[in-house]
């Protein structure tokens, strides 16, 4: 898969919790989701320098979080 087909399939799935959270306001979700962009940009390098030895882990153990707290917070 190319680079930028990776990147829309990040998007979507990215956006499909962040629009269900905000009560299916598309305006709304999509602020939320360049805020979220934003503050990976910014606080990336920080995390990043937090665990330079681990990387892979670091990242690996962001996305379980993630993806617990999707499991735990979206509804059936």
């Amino acid at each position: 898969m190319g680079w930028g087909l990776r990147n829309a399939l990040f998007v979507a799935v990215a956006l499909t919790p962040i629009l269900n959270f905000s009560g299916n306001d598309t305006h709304g979700s999509i602020i939320l989701y360049e805020t979220a962009v934003g503050l990976r940009f910014s606080m990336g390098p920080l995390i990043e320098g937090i665990f330079w030895k681990y990387p892979f882990y670091g990242v690996g153990l962001l996305m379980l979080l993630g993806f617990m707290l999707l499991l735990v917070l979206l509804p059936k």
